[in-house]
């Protein structure tokens, strides 16, 4: 009876361990198959999915794109070298012997000593001109109505006492001297400039048709000579004691004939 009871007992713990063997080894089995095949079918899980879609790569990265700011500045660089470089070839080419060309392509006249330019002063067509008129220095006249814009000064007496002409883009006359002016005649293109700041400065007639016109009479008795404009705006300022003694005569679109007109 005792014998039986130990063999009942060994039959029993061997089939328990059996069992146990038998489960571990088919859930191994299992695993290792679910593995395999995940692996080999290529498929991925939701979650790994998103993160493979989050993660950056090399092709989404932004090509980095040249500082606008450092290619503007060197694009207009150039192309305010390239202008003036432009500009100062064509004063070169139209500037007459004895004027110079400045750095901005102005062609320069100096008839300021005494009687340096006792025949006419003719500015290129095309190009800025500037003449610079002492004491009788421009006896023969500034003939600028081909340049492209204009600039005379007649800071001396008697300075100008020849015809100015003007046309062009911009003109500007400044008859700074005593009697330094005599007739001024702006042709219809642009503006037309013209200042009599001292004793008796512009004594010859002053015309002018141009698209906007100011003459300001400052000087005592200045502007002696007739003042007359036409085109689309014109303003004369007589404030100078007894100027504009030859009256004013004005036919343009708007007319302004108050002394703030002129400063």
């Amino acid at each position: 009876m005792g014998t039986s009871r130990v063999w009942l007992v060994a039959i029993a713990v061997l089939a328990g361990c059996g069992g146990g063997s038998s489960t571990s080894s088919h859930k191994g089995t299992d695993g290792g198959a679910q593995v395999a095949d995940a692996s080999l079918d290529g498929t991925v899980s939701p979650s790994d999915a998103a993160e493979a879609t989050d993660a950056p790569t090399e092709d989404s990265t932004p090509a980095m794109d040249a500082a606008p700011v450092t290619d503007g500045g060197a694009a207009e660089s150039g192309g305010a070298e390239a202008g003036s470089v432009d500009a100062a070839g064509a004063c070169a080419q139209a500037c007459p012997h004895g004027a110079t060309c400045t750095d901005g392509g102005v062609c320069s006249f100096d008839c300021t000593q005494a009687g340096g330019c006792g025949t006419a002063v003719v500015c290129p067509a095309g190009v800025p001109c500037q003449v610079t008129c002492g004491i009788d220095g421009c006896t023969g006249g500034v003939d600028c109505r081909d340049a492209g814009s204009c600039a005379i000064s007649c800071a001396g007496a008697q300075a100008c006492q020849g015809p100015i002409a003007c046309g062009g883009g911009t003109c500007s006359v400044d008859c700074s001297g005593s009697e330094s002016c005599g007739a001024i005649a702006c042709g219809s293109a642009g503006t037309c400039q013209v200042t009599c700041g001292n004793v008796g400065s512009c004594t010859g007639a002053i015309t002018s048709q141009a698209g906007n016109t100011t003459a300001c009479c400052t000087g005592i008795s200045a502007c002696s000579g007739p003042v007359s404009c036409s085109g689309p705006a014109c303003a004369v300022g007589c404030t100078g004691l007894t100027s504009c003694a030859g009256g004013v005569h004005c036919d343009a679109g708007t007319c302004n004939l108050d002394a703030a007109a002129c400063p």
